[in-house]
């Protein structure tokens, strides 16, 4: 799957992140589209326990290996220079 396929989501006016493949089977990758940059990516099990996280990240893009969680879904929360988005992710 590749950014054809993606969900994108508008955080500001300016700005998109699309996160693909959805759902995976471990690597995603997050980008922000338009201007700043990801700050830090957590991620949430469905009882809101934090499972996974990467910061000071500084960049436009990052990719995650989620393939040390179980199967489930998950809720991912991104945090740009520009506000936060908070989106569900799927793991087979």
């Amino acid at each position: 799957m590749g950014p054809t396929s993606a969900t994108r989501k508008a955080i500001a006016s300016e700005v998109e992140i699309e996160m693909y493949p959805n759902p995976t089977t471990g690597l995603t990758q997050i980008n922000l589209l338009g201007s700043g940059d990801i700050k830090s990516v957590i991620v949430y099990s469905t009882l809101g326990n934090e499972v996974h996280r990467v910061n000071n990240l500084g960049s436009n893009s990052v990719s995650l290996d989620l393939s040390h969680l179980n199967p489930s879904m998950y809720l991912v929360n991104i945090l740009t220079s520009n506000g936060s988005e908070s989106r569900t992710i799927i793991l087979e």
